[in-house]
């Protein structure tokens, strides 16, 4: 998954799945409960995403969370406070090209992703304004890269390969993308988190 991120290519059906997927993840319909992934933490039940989301990831320190798609993809959201690295750093935005089937337009039924900020790769698929040839700024990034405050400025809408990136993988391990790229920046690498330590799965 992460090492196709860079030209992230689905078949026709999958991809129309996926816009109905987003529909799903942002609220028309709610997902099975999730369990806090820390001792203690109360479930946040069946919510649809949406800002109480960010709050109970907060509360119960969790920074990354993974929800599950009906077609076995999944999801991350992380969390919005300092615990997340992410709100630090801002490479991977400006390293990889962000590809996606057109249905995710915002002009497509179920799509999100503002047409005015893609641009056409081919017939099918476009790609986030910046990141055309790789290695360019995503139009979307606000702020320094590598200083706080970095952000998406369409996070809830951001396309699949966005959603899809994970900052720790199944066994805790940061990502390898996330490390190299940090260290382009000059920023520290992660650390490697456990299940109890702020990932969670719904």
């Amino acid at each position: 998954m992460l090492a196709n991120h860079a030209n992230l290519l689905r078949s026709g059906s999958a991809l129309k799945r996926s816009s109905h997927s987003f529909r799903r993840f942002f609220g028309t319909h709610e997902k099975p409960v999730c369990e806090a992934a820390q001792p203690g933490a109360a479930s946040r039940g069946n919510q649809p995403y949406d800002k109480r989301l960010s709050t109970n990831m907060t509360n119960s320190k969790i920074v990354q969370l993974l929800h599950v798609q009906d077609d076995n993809r999944v999801f991350v959201d992380m969390a919005d406070d300092e615990s997340n690295p992410c709100l630090s750093c801002g490479a991977c935005c400006q390293h990889f090209r962000v590809s996606m089937y057109m249905g995710e337009m915002a002009s497509s039924p179920g799509g999100t992703v503002p047409d005015e900020l893609v641009s056409a790769v081919n017939p099918v698929i476009v790609c986030m304004k910046g990141t055309e040839a790789g290695y360019g700024r995503c139009v979307a990034l606000r702020g320094v890269v590598g200083k706080p405050g970095i952000r998406c400025e369409i996070y809830p809408l951001r396309p699949s390969p966005c959603r899809e990136y994970r900052v720790w993988l199944e066994d805790g391990t940061p990502n390898p993308d996330c490390q190299r790229l940090r260290k382009n920046i000059g920023l520290v690498p992660l650390k490697p988190r456990s299940a109890v330590q702020g990932v969670a799965q719904c």
